[in-house]
C-alpha cells in the first residue's frame, strides 16, 4: 500500500511513480480523475527522442490540458510503472513533445487499475492493488 498527502500550497495530491523504460526514474504525478489518460512530458522521463521519431506510433490531441489548447500526446510502452510501492508491471503512457506542458498527470486510464481511496480527515490518498489491504489498513 502507498498513501500521499494533499500538497497544502497547490492543494493537490502528488504521487511519486517508478517509470522504468530503460532504466528507473521517479515522476511526480498529479492525480486527477478528471483526466482520461495518464501523460506526462518526455523530459520528465528523460527520453531522449525526438518527437520525429515517434511518427509511426499512435497520437492523439487532447484538448483542456493548457488553457483550452489542444496537447499531441503519443503511446510509450513502460517495461514498470509503480504508483509509490504499487507495481502495475509494464503499461502503456502517453508522453509529449510540448514545452507548455508543465505538470504530469495521472489519469483514470491507470488509476481504474488499482484501488485508492481519500482520507478527507488526514488529507491522504491511499493507494493499493489489493481491495482487502486498503481495508485493512484504513481500519474500515
Amino acid at each position: 500500500m502507498y498513501s500521499t498527502k494533499l500538497k497544502s500550497d497547490t492543494r493537490r495530491y502528488i504521487a511519486k511513480c517508478i517509470v522504468n523504460r530503460n532504466g528507473p526514474r521517479v515522476v511526480d504525478f498529479v492525480v486527477d480523475t478528471g483526466a482520461k489518460y495518464t501523460c506526462c512530458s518526455s523530459m520528465s522521463l528523460g527520453v531522449k527522442l525526438k518527437e520525429e521519431q515517434m511518427a509511426d506510433r499512435e497520437s492523439k490531441l487532447l484538448g483542456g490540458m493548457i488553457s483550452g489548447s489542444t496537447l499531441r500526446v503519443y503511446k510509450y510502452h513502460v517495461h514498470q510503472f509503480t504508483i509509490g510501492t504499487v507495481d502495475m508491471g509494464e503499461q502503456d503512457i502517453w508522453i509529449t513533445f510540448d514545452p507548455r506542458a508543465t505538470d504530469d498527470v495521472l489519469g483514470m486510464d491507470l488509476l481504474r487499475t488499482v484501488f485508492f481511496l481519500q482520507n478527507a480527515d488526514k488529507e491522504e490518498l491511499l493507494f493499493s492493488k489489493n481491495i482487502d489491504e486498503l481495508l485493512q489498513m484504513t481500519g474500515i
